[in-house]
């Protein structure tokens, strides 16, 4: 496991977009509520497709926020990060596809869920509930 910040020696510090661990090392990773807050995106699926070995599975998690000011949160998301400081991050299954696909990067998709926010009734009642984001899943197998 690697993190920014560790209280464990079971996690060890790393940047994600440029790891020291050798090409294909793992048969599993799992990127959970990171890659929305990396500074580069693609870079940091690169690496993750290096260090995966080949049939290697890939799951990916991020929080999808709506890109507007709302009552709850102004023009800041929960993470107090400006909604133009997220702009350029994904937000979608189909973004971090594009990604794979602009990239070669052979794979197919195990299974994948998209935020509930895109349909318009759960959408009123995250609103009622106050609850500001749903998630974005992707599980993918890599092809080398």
């Amino acid at each position: 496991s690697i993190d920014i910040i560790s209280y464990s020696p079971w996690i060890q510090i790393q940047d994600a977009h440029n790891t020291t661990f050798a090409d294909n090392t793992f048969d599993c990773i799992l990127s959970g509520w990171v890659l929305k807050y990396s500074s580069d995106q693609e870079k940091m699926i690169r690496e993750m497709v290096r260090i995966i070995n080949h049939n290697g599975i890939i799951a990916i998690g991020i929080e999808y926020y709506k890109p507007e000011t709302n009552k709850y949160f102004g023009n800041k998301n929960p993470r107090f990060l400006k909604w133009d400081e997220l702009k350029k991050s994904v937000n979608s299954v189909e973004e971090i596809e594009n990604i794979l696909i602009e990239n070669d990067i052979k794979h197919s998709i195990i299974s994948s869920y998209d935020a509930l926010l895109k349909d318009k009734n759960v959408e009123e009642l995250y609103e009622i509930t106050g609850l500001p984001n749903t998630q974005v899943m992707l599980c993918i197998q890599i092809y080398k």
